[in-house]
């Protein structure tokens, strides 16, 4: 009788629930399965919670042009002219979970765009915070403001302009999101943040996009964190 082999490998416990799904893949040959428990398990995260709940609020159909309003629900970016796009929700979320934008935050925003996301971080402010949203392009200045009148905000100041190096008459901000992909880094934005604040964007290196976030410690510096590659953005009007 020959000896059982002994493994080199540690048991490994997992539980129950992952275990279902890794075998759910394995029977249907759908790695998605994997993805949509992995976006399920990720709402035991009470600041995901906060933020989805905020989203909910918001829809985007209403802040899209008509003929690409029925695909509102899709994951991924949508055209709303002049070459630009409406970004993902799934892109928005990931970014303001690692913005951590805070009830009674003052919050600027780079890019208007659409108006999609400026309404989610006024939901996500509140009332007693504020965003500043500045929009380079006249006519999605409008359009955002004519959007997002329906749902009463009041904490919004709408700039039309160049947000490139952030915008200096409504600092200081807790926190900066670009809607954007720039070249380089926008350090004279750093400047505009309140010790402690934190902004986001993606800039190239190299080939990709990479996701920053960067966080203002001490009045001349900060310290930034790299996340990759995550998405495609736009290209910024930078001066």
């Amino acid at each position: 009788m020959p000896a059982k082999r002994r493994s080199d490998r540690a048991d490994v416990h997992l539980p129950r629930e992952l275990v279902a799904v890794v075998e759910k893949m394995h029977r249907t040959k759908d790695p998605t399965v994997v993805f949509d428990f992995m976006r399920e398990n990720a709402l035991r995260d009470p600041e995901r919670v906060r933020i989805r709940k905020a989203m909910a609020r918001i829809h985007r159909k209403d802040f899209l042009p008509l003929e690409v309003r029925d695909k509102a629900g899709d994951r991924g970016p949508l055209p709303i002219g002049l070459g630009q796009t409406s970004t993902g929700p799934e892109v928005i979320e990931h970014m303001l979970l690692k913005l951590a934008v805070r009830d009674g935050q003052r919050v600027l925003e780079i890019g208007t765009g659409s108006g999609y996301q400026t309404a989610v971080l006024a939901q996500l402010v509140g009332p007693s915070g504020s965003v500043v949203t500045i929009e380079i392009r006249n006519p999605f200045y409008l359009w955002a403001q004519n959007r997002i009148r329906k749902y009463g905000f009041k904490n919004i100041e709408f700039v039309l302009g160049s947000g490139a190096v952030g915008y200096e008459p409504g600092a200081p901000y807790d926190a900066i999101i670009y809607s954007a992909g720039a070249t380089k880094f926008p350090e004279a934005a750093m400047r505009q943040l309140n010790i402690g604040g934190a902004l986001i964007i993606n800039v190239w290196r190299g080939k990709f996009q990479h996701l920053i976030l960067a966080r203002r410690n001490v009045e001349s510096g900060f310290v930034s964190e790299d996340f990759g590659p995550v998405a495609d953005f736009v290209p910024l009007v930078e001066d």
